[in-house]
């Protein structure tokens, strides 16, 4: 079993959580944003990827986070898109920004796990055999006198 894991650090910035949920002034915003996080993994060779393509969103009046997944051509492709929409967050709605900010933390960070043995890849089997003729070399030199 092999994991990978993916974290879209390019989006942090925008979904800090803050210290407090009780506030009597608005909460800033960073707006005008929208930033894409594209990641792009090339294997040597195929793998059975566990991937779930489901496309999480998280659409609320204050900003828009979009995950995409994909495996293909030996690549697994992340995609997350952030949009933010206003200026601020009102004090009576900062408790629910929040909750969308968690959700939307988990969102960014990923892993995938291959189901593979390396006997299951060819790359693997002819560096097994390569070493098991190099060893059985290596013991038949050390028996015999220079």
């Amino acid at each position: 079993m092999f994991i990978v894991c993916f974290y879209a650090f390019s989006l942090v910035d925008y979904l800090t959580i803050p210290k407090t949920a009780k506030r009597h002034s608005p909460l800033k915003n960073i707006y005008p944003v929208s930033v894409t996080h594209e990641t792009h993994v090339k294997y040597p060779e195929y793998f059975n990827m566990s991937l779930s393509n489901s496309v999480p969103e998280i659409d609320t009046p204050y900003f828009n986070l979009r995950f995409t997944e994909d495996y293909r051509d030996q690549t697994i492709i992340t995609k997350t898109e952030y949009e933010s929409k206003k200026y601020f967050i009102p004090s009576s709605d900062v408790k629910s920004h929040i909750e969308a900010l968690r959700r939307a933390n988990e969102v960014i960070s990923n892993s995938y796990e291959t189901t593979y043995s390396k006997e299951d890849i060819p790359a693997f089997k002819k560096l097994a055999s390569f070493i098991g003729r190099l060893n059985k070399h290596v013991s038949d030199l050390e028996g015999a006198s220079l």
